[in-house]
């Protein structure tokens, strides 16, 4: 009973002194279906999912309904299909697949499929839904790009600019739950006198990380520069450090006092270590380790960010774990503060990224929903593309 008391006390004392850290560890707050709905506008629905063992159950939730389905999924056959559609978007472009027009056709064929049969599964028995989907994923469907599911099936499968995506009916946002997003949704920003702070880091053909154990390349990227240059020259404000400028010193030192924050660099996931994830910088010649900035550096800073941009590779992934989505960059930042975060899922191409990122600026400074300017953004990618450029590859990871 003492050591009860004990502890109770100590948890009372944590809840006075680090009320932050109190909630990220100890308040589960579990939201109502009328929490979850107030959440919502007026044309979009929340549709959570559980992966279980033995069948997978989905909720819809809008303004006016409240259903639950359940179908038979497992989470291993969910784990197995996803990763059959994510390595027919980009094993061809990113994996040693021999660049041949046999190897091309098949891969475009068995996205279509898995494509085709896993909206069938996921979407298709919610029936009519509107415009708006917010996803909260569980498990493997975390490391699922929704918006390229398909809803009928191609005539031709190569064909990448003809087909029925998901995109073009809905724009897709996620949420690791309904309670963090209320959370972010409720955060009050202090004022701050900077709109936009970019990061563009220079790199050397050389350039490679030895982390834990594992050596990562950091290729130069051809884009990066440009891009937060045309971002800044379209919203007309804001600071931007590109080259040996863009350290994580400086980021440390501003970040707080701008409300997007832009990031053009490589990203790492480690699905091992989740706070070992980074953004690279570039260094500052000393005896200090200071050109990356892990997850762990997040939990420890206050941001009054309205939007992270993290155009980089592999962003939004990490490590699975049971009920709490995927532990990354992405989460890290949500703790730190800001309201929105735009993540990648995989290795993605530099140019196609820095043309993405501006359409979505674009669509930001009509005050459009961010939901709803990633849409658009990507179906303008789409429209403007060639068969080849309108491949899945190029404009789902984000």
């Amino acid at each position: 009973t003492n050591k009860r008391d004990e502890y109770n006390n100590f948890i009372k004392k944590l809840e006075q002194d680090y009320p932050e850290y109190h909630q990220i560890k100890y308040d589960i707050r579990l939201l109502s279906v009328e929490q979850s709905r107030a959440l919502l506008a007026p044309d979009q629905a929340l549709i959570s999912f559980f992966v279980g063992e033995q069948g997978t159950y989905i909720f819809k939730i809008s303004k006016d309904d409240f259903q639950a389905f359940a179908i038979p999924l497992t989470s291993t056959q969910i784990l197995a299909k996803v990763a059959t559609l994510r390595a027919s978007i980009y094993d061809y472009y990113l994996n040693n697949v021999e660049k041949t027009d046999a190897n091309y056709r098949s891969t475009a064929e068995t996205y279509a499929a898995t494509a085709l049969e896993l909206y069938q599964s996921l979407l298709q028995p919610l029936g009519n839904l509107p415009r708006r989907l917010l996803i909260v994923p569980d498990g493997a469907l975390s490391l699922l790009p929704f918006d390229a599911l398909l809803t009928e099936k191609p005539a031709d499968p190569t064909l990448f600019k003809g087909h029925a995506y998901l995109l073009l009916k809905h724009s897709i946002s996620y949420s690791y739950s309904a309670t963090l997003l209320q959370e972010m949704q409720q955060k009050k920003h202090r004022p701050t006198d900077g709109v936009f702070l970019g990061f563009a880091p220079r790199f050397s053909a050389d350039a490679n990380v030895n982390i834990r154990g594992k050596r990562y390349s950091l290729a130069p990227l051809a884009s990066n520069e440009p891009e937060v240059t045309q971002v800044r020259s379209l919203l007309r404000t804001g600071d931007i450090f590109v080259g040996t400028q863009a350290t994580e010193e400086r980021f440390q030192e501003l970040a707080s006092n701008f409300r997007i924050i832009h990031f053009a660099t490589h990203g790492i996931a480690n699905n091992e270590f989740p706070d070992y994830s980074l953004l690279a910088f570039s260094p500052i010649e000393d005896t200090i380790e200071n050109e990356f900035l892990y997850v762990s550096d997040l939990y420890n800073m206050q941001l009054n960010a309205d939007l992270v941009v993290l155009s980089a590779c592999e962003t939004g992934i990490g490590k699975m774990a049971r009920g709490e989505g995927i532990m990354s960059l992405a989460r890290g930042f949500s703790f730190a503060g800001a309201k929105s975060i735009f993540t990648t899922l995989w290795s993605v191409n530099d140019q196609a990224t820095a043309n993405m990122v501006l359409l979505f600026y674009e669509r930001i400074q009509q005050a459009q929903a961010k939901d709803l300017a990633l849409q658009d953004a990507k179906i303008k990618f789409i429209e403007a593309a060639n068969n080849e450029v309108a491949h899945p590859f190029f404009w789902s990871p984000y």
